[in-house]
């Protein structure tokens, strides 16, 4: 399975359902713990973890990814803010049951959902135009959740570095939208 020390290799991994379960079940315990801090509910967390492979089978096998552990904890990350989303409404909703009717649907149009796709293939479009080192820190600081530290320790390189090449990145990155004229 190829890893973000591989990114100068340009090589993505193939999301078959065999190398996608494997992936899932080495992560499956930080995915669960992911959740649990983002929900503050075990339950919950138990729930999502099991959505989790639910969403993630529907794409297996449709599109490389180029790190299998970033992505499960993207989609981690997406369902615990759907979860906090929809408990908000309910509790904003709990008060005044006359003004439910009144309440949009909580999934977005079907030309929203377009435009998300569209910028997101656009980003990581961009995310490929950085130099390897710049963009192995941008992703292991950013999408990965490492520390500055971390990602210093790991790529080994000192953490002023990092910070650097981070911020190079991402200014890069929203130059690049702006440029093409997404907003941010």
């Amino acid at each position: 399975m190829a890893s973000i020390e591989e990114d100068e290799n340009d090589r993505h991994v193939d999301l078959a359902p065999g190398l996608l379960f494997t992936a899932y079940m080495r992560e499956k315990a930080a995915l669960r713990q992911l959740l649990r801090t983002r929900t503050r509910d075990t339950s919950v967390a138990d729930d999502l973890v099991q959505d989790l492979w639910f969403r993630v089978r529907k794409v297996a096998g449709s599109k490389p990814v180029r790190n299998p552990g970033a992505f499960l904890r993207t989609i981690a990350r997406n369902l615990a803010t759907d979860w906090m989303r929809r408990e908000n409404m309910i509790a904003s909703m709990a008060g005044a049951p006359e003004q439910a009717d009144d309440v949009p649907c909580g999934r977005p149009s079907a030309f929203d959902e377009r435009v998300s796709e569209e910028a997101v293939a656009f980003l990581m479009r961009v995310i490929e135009e950085i130099p390897p080192r710049r963009r192995q820190a941008f992703l292991l600081h950013r999408f990965e959740g490492l520390t500055i530290a971390e990602t210093s320790q790991r790529m080994g390189t000192s953490a002023e570095t990092v910070e650097r090449q981070v911020a190079q990145a991402l200014s890069y990155c929203q130059a690049r939208l702006l440029e093409c004229g997404w907003t941010l």
